[in-house]
């Protein structure tokens, strides 16, 4: 995403993500601003940061220390649940945060790492974490809202790499998108929660090199639309 928000957030230099509530009742916004943005009015480049939104977009939060996240960081990936009132999101070269009501304060979890991507269930409980270290690719799962995280042993034919992560609503189904410099895009899939993978290429284009863009997974996890 690069351009001028109208609520006000600043011209994004570069956006990775973006999540979204559906529940009218609790409509929550979260984007990641990653790298760097100009402060308006300015020339001025600050690092990366998190934001969120109650009213569907019409004003915004810069999550800060006070709100239990780093002042700025190179914010890679953040989802939420069905309702908004929990979410995930990391940093590369740092960590995993979590918040439990609807990203009025975070918690810090796990050891820093080159987190990549993260994926919600639609109830909060289940939570994916990956990473893109090339050398040691690993996958970390909560299985109660982010309370504890633990490495899941990945086998078959892996992901090389955690670029983009999404899951079915009840967490089941994971869909991961990976690729970039010398390798390929390609789309990891798991049946079965994260255990058992099979990677295939991109149809049609299977000489695509560079880095990949994103992945969307329909609810019942039989859908996918990707983009490179």
């Amino acid at each position: 995403m690069y351009g001028y928000l109208f609520s006000g957030i600043s011209n994004f230099h570069l956006s990775l993500s973006i999540s979204i509530s559906p529940l009218s009742i609790f409509f929550k916004i979260f984007i990641t601003s990653s790298i760097e943005e100009y402060i308006p009015g300015t020339n001025v480049l600050t690092t990366g940061n998190l934001y969120k939104s109650i009213d569907r977009g019409i004003s915004w939060d810069k999550m800060t220390i006070e709100n239990g996240v780093p002042n700025g960081g190179y914010w890679t990936d953040v989802a939420c649940s069905y309702n908004g009132q929990i979410a995930i999101a990391c940093i590369e070269g740092g960590q995993i945060y979590i918040t439990t009501n609807g990203g009025t304060t975070w918690t810090g979890k796990g050891v820093s790492d080159l987190w990549g991507s993260v994926a919600i269930s639609k109830d909060g409980l289940i939570m994916y974490a990956g990473t893109i270290f090339t050398s040691s690719v690993s996958l970390y799962k909560s299985t109660n809202g982010g309370s504890t995280f633990s490495a899941m042993p990945l086998y078959g034919n892996k992901p090389r790499l955690f670029n983009r992560l999404v899951c079915s609503g009840d967490g089941t189904i994971v869909v991961a998108l990976a690729g970039g410099g010398d390798y390929p895009t390609t789309v990891g899939i798991s049946l079965d929660a994260g255990l058992n993978w099979n990677t295939v290429p991109i149809p049609n284009d299977q000489t695509l090199y560079g880095y990949p863009n994103d992945i969307a997974i329909s609810g019942d996890g039989l859908f996918f639309l990707v983009t490179t």
